[in-house]
């Protein structure tokens, strides 16, 4: 009976206390929203935003409920109107709310006319500024330890020593003497006197961490909880904008250093209007809205700023890899790379053979591929180049060339290897399928396959005017616990110069490192077979390879020699795949090394965030890359990558390689504006300089010799001088020529101009008719298959949420309470006696 009695009393307590908790949670007021449409049909969830491309007024057609508020270009408030139409402000915008849920919300704002409405476009987000708004906030995040070595998926606090000695695959929050937040990102950073760093391992801890962390923020440490509080407070609004200007201002003396080609008058403008916004926060004073505003200007002047001193290459390959799904007819190719064009890339790497089928036509009899059977005879492959050399963008054939099929193909009869399973790679352990995925990989020691590939790719160099030819997959497999090669031909091989078969080898064996080299000389032979097809049969195509980024693993995972074919001119670009967070100096260098200036180096780089993005490109064309290659299309369109086009690619660079002539052009005419920055050469190469730059030349090719020279001559004098000033400006300007030199040693612009005889290029768009044929709309990066819009419940995105209740409700219910309270007591007292 007293159990009984306990919990009669505990739920008379929870009736009583409900409803005061739940008026509580009402009572909270949501200002910040994400913007869910723009310019379209409305959305039930989130805010719609309206501007005058829509049109002079927004209607629901009365259809269904509305609450608009309208903002002037002041951020304003107009008025706010839950009419049928509603008149679109002509310099500001119109923020809708369609659910049921959402109109509640608003509503309980009380927004009046003359409160303040901020649109974030790149957050997507609006805030309403109504009464009780504040912009103050904390993020609370978990960490792990003090000063101790980093294991995965952890946060640790390092305050002693000079520097965390971290490795390279996290990510930093350094915290001042102050306790602010002075700069995100890197590994190993520097520990201030007197402050920590939060030091993350693990992707969802760095993310946890990144989204936890700003500059100017104030960090508290709780060191028996362990937790760490980033707060933001009156005292940040204005810390956060002086780690941002202290940031803005570093980067400037450091271009200007460097003799960085960009516009210093516009710079210099900016920075006044930055002062300008700064004075601006000051003096709003506890008026947050205005002081916020002011804020988000401020960080977008940063941004500006921050791309007025990108260095923006005359010449930098910008290559893009791309499956051709969705691509079935014309229009559907049109614009596609109609987006990648306007998205600042100058090369598509376009994958021709996957899920075990070809994009192009083929006869099957003669070369045992065959065509996607869904493409229905459509010429995907002469679609995309006819398309993309329309908008100067250079087409490289992406073919796959060992692993040509896998376990859940579309069309199993029609795979080479369901066709030839004598021709599979064979493991250790005697299976052919390579991993989770169960790929399926031809053998490289075999004469016939290599045979067999190279009639088919002749086929394709002779049909298709590609501009370079990009092989994937051109190594052994790898897969955990599996080892490849060894079927019964390669085995006797081995066997018949060696002594031993590879069955009874081990990795401790003296005999194990020349059984790698012995596989991967296969691979190497074909690259060189390759290689001299291409030079053969298209001597103005260009000759790339993917590879894997870390030389040192060479023999002890893929059997590909990358360092090799780079030495001996098997190749004529690299495409190292170096997909990491913190790993592009590192990686990248082994191939820019390797390559020298007798090939190029496009870096892979794929989808880690645009910040991450952004800040690889930068590593790239600081470690000396040639270019970069995003993989792949849906991964940069279908993410926040996208935003890396409004920044780095912003203004438009030539491929190295697409046209030569064209690309050493430009490169000369960034050289002129760089020695305007420098000034006065000595004269020992000043008309050594002046001949180089004005150099004659039919093609690309014929001015290597004077620029190589030029070159040369500038870095004798960089390395001879003794002013560190003078070090700087002399390797600028050699670094330049050099990249000059480059261009012409690898030119094949004479046998371009001899292939365009016969092949001439289409006519280009021009920038009004870019366009055609396929309208002007971008399509959708992931092309997602979206349900109509429908005309569904009002309230079926989101749960109804009750308004906000007044203090009297709240007081009641805190009465009724307060009486129950004593009456469960009483109850259970008097059960007890």
């Amino acid at each position: 009976m007293k159990k009984i009695s306990v919990v009669l009393v505990m739920i008379i307590l929870f009736v009583a206390l409900v409803p005061a908790l739940a008026v509580c949670a009402e009572d909270e007021k949501q200002y910040v929203y994400g913007v869910t449409s723009v310019n379209t049909y409305p959305k039930t969830n989130g805010i719609n935003i309206y501007t005058s491309e829509y049109g002079e007024t927004f209607s629901t057609g009365g259809k269904y409920s509305a609450y608009a508020v309208a903002v002037s270009a002041e951020r304003t408030v107009l008025g706010v109107y839950e009419e049928d139409e509603v008149a679109i402000p002509a310099q500001g915008f119109l923020a809708v709310a369609r659910s049921g849920a959402g109109i509640k919300k608003l509503r309980s704002l009380g927004i009046s006319v003359g409160d303040r409405v901020l649109y974030d476009v790149s957050a997507a987000t609006v805030t309403f500024m109504a009464e009780g708004y504040s912009p103050f906030y904390k993020n609370v995040i978990n960490f792990d330890k003090f000063n101790s070595t980093r294991t995965e998926n952890t946060i640790v606090i390092y305050d002693r020593g000079s520097s965390t000695g971290t490795n390279i695959w996290g990510s930093e929050v350094v915290v001042d003497k102050n306790g602010m937040v002075i700069s995100i990102g890197g590994n190993n950073n520097a520990i201030p006197e007197g402050g920590f760093v939060i030091s993350a391992v693990g992707r969802d801890r760095i993310a946890e961490l990144s989204s936890a962390a700003e500059e100017g923020l104030h960090v508290t440490v709780d060191r028996t909880a362990k937790t760490v509080t980033f707060a933001f407070d009156e005292e940040s609004i204005l810390s956060g904008l002086d780690v941002l200007s202290g940031n803005i201002d570093a980067l400037f003396d450091t271009k200007r250093a460097s003799y960085a080609v960009i516009d210093y008058e516009a710079y210099d403008a900016g920075r006044k209007e930055l002062d300008e916004l700064y004075s601006a926060v000051r003096g709003a004073g506890d008026d947050y809205a205005a002081a916020m505003i002011a804020t988000y200007d401020f960080k977008n002047k940063c941004a500006d700023l921050s791309l007025l001193l990108n260095d923006y290459p005359a010449v930098e390959a910008r290559a893009l890899w791309l499956r051709p799904s969705e691509s079935s007819t014309r229009e559907q190719v049109n614009k596609k790379v109609k987006t990648i064009y306007e998205a600042g890339f100058n090369a598509v790497c376009l994958e021709l053979l996957y899920n075990s089928v070809t994009i192009f036509p083929v006869d099957t009899e003669e070369y045992l591929f065959s065509q996607d059977p869904a493409l229905k005879g459509f010429d995907v492959l002469a679609a995309y180049i006819d398309e993309c050399h329309k908008y100067g963008i250079e087409v490289f054939g992406w073919m796959v060339c060992y692993r040509v099929s896998h376990g859940s193909t579309t069309y199993p009869q029609l795979a080479v290897t369901t066709k030839k399973p004598e021709w599979l790679n064979v493991a250790k352990s005697g299976t052919t399928a390579v991993g989770d995925t169960k790929g399926y990989f031809l053998n490289p020691a075999l004469p016939e396959v290599s045979e067999f590939l190279l009639k088919f790719y002749k086929y394709i160099l002779q049909t298709y005017d590609l501009d370079g030819f990009q092989m994937d997959y051109i190594r052994y497999p790898l897969a955990e616990g599996e080892d490849f090669g060894y079927d019964e031909y390669t085995r006797a091989l081995f066997k018949e110069q060696y002594g031993k078969d590879p069955m009874d080898l081990g990795k401790s064996d003296p005999l194990w490192n020349t059984w790698c080299r012995f596989r991967a000389s296969f691979v190497t032979e074909f690259v060189k077979q390759v290689n001299d097809l291409v030079n053969e049969l298209r001597p103005d195509m260009y000759v790339a390879a993917d590879v894997a980024p870390n030389f040192n693993e060479v023999y002890t995972k893929y059997m590909q020699e990358a360092k090799i074919w780079l030495e001996n001119d098997y190749i004529d670009i690299a495409f190292p795949m170096v997909y990491g967070t913190n790993i592009v100096p590192q990686y990248s260098k082994m191939t820019i090394d390797a390559a020298g200036d007798h090939a190029y180096s496009y870096i892979g780089l794929t989808d880690y965030g645009a910040d991450v993005l952004d800040r690889e490109i930068k590593e790239v064309r600081a470690a000396g890359g040639d270019g970069f290659a995003f993989f792949a299309y849906a991964e940069y369109f279908g993410t926040d990558c996208k935003d890396v086009s409004n920044g780095l690619l912003s203004k438009r660079s030539l491929s190295p390689t697409y046209d030569p002539d064209a690309a050493l052009a430009a490169q000369l005419e960034y050289l002129k504006k760089r020695l305007e920055l420098v000034g006065t050469l000595p004269d020992s190469v000043q008309s050594d300089v002046a001949a180089a730059l004005n150099v004659e030349y039919e093609h690309a090719e014929d001015a290597y010799e004077t620029l190589a020279a030029c070159a040369a001559e500038l870095w004798h004098l960089s390395f001879a001088s003794d002013s560190m000033v003078a070090t700087e400006k002399y390797a600028r300007i050699a670094s330049d020529f050099s990249k000059a030199a480059k261009i012409a040693r690898l030119s094949k612009a004479a046998a371009k101009a001899e292939y365009r005889k016969e092949h001439p290029l289409p006519d280009p768009y021009s920038e009004t008719s870019a366009e055609e044929p396929s309208g002007t709309e971008s399509e959708p990066a992931s092309e997602p298959v979206s349900a109509p819009e429908g005309e569904a419940s009002e309230n079926t995105s989101e749960p109804e949420s009750v308004p906000a209740t007044s203090k009297a409700a709240l007081v009641i219910a805190i009465v009724l309470a307060a009486l129950c309270i004593p009456c469960a007591v009483l109850y259970y007292r008097r059960k007890k006696k």
